[in-house]
Parts: C-alpha cells; sequence; structure tokens
C-alpha cells in the first residue's frame, strides 16, 4: 500500500462529490477518478485543492491547499 497525494492549485474548488453537482476541467475530473481508482486498490490517497474544507466522505481524504504543509511536515 502506498500513501499517494495530489496537489491542484487550480481556481475550481473541488472534492469528490463535486464531480456530480457541477461541471469539472479535465485535470480536476482526472484527479478525481485517478484518485477514487487508487483508493480502491487499496492505497492510502490524499488530494489538497481548493476544497474549502476538509471532505473525509469517501476513500479519498480531501483537504485545502492551505493545509499542505502543516499536513506533510517531518
Amino acid at each position: 500500500m502506498l500513501d499517494i497525494v495530489f496537489y491542484s492549485e487550480s481556481w475550481v474548488p473541488f472534492n469528490g462529490r463535486t464531480i456530480n453537482d457541477a461541471p469539472l476541467g479535465g485535470s480536476e475530473t482526472a484527479i478525481v477518478r485517478v484518485s477514487e481508482g487508487l483508493a480502491a486498490r487499496g492505497h492510502c490517497v490524499s488530494v489538497y485543492s481548493r476544497c474549502g474544507a476538509r471532505d473525509d466522505s469517501g476513500s479519498v481524504r480531501y483537504r485545502d491547499i492551505s493545509e499542505f504543509e502543516s499536513d506533510n511536515v517531518d
């Protein structure tokens, strides 16, 4: 099992539920779909985007990009 992180500075706010509620661009859609696929294979996947708030409702953890440094400091 791997710990995988995606980081998106896209101006489009998104999390795993956005794809069902609003149109997304290609890169945002790819991050959501690839993240879901990797999580389904047992990997621990986190996505940092302009999501605004934490979202742990699915198998992928979504965090706002403002939390990236504090979450990933050794």
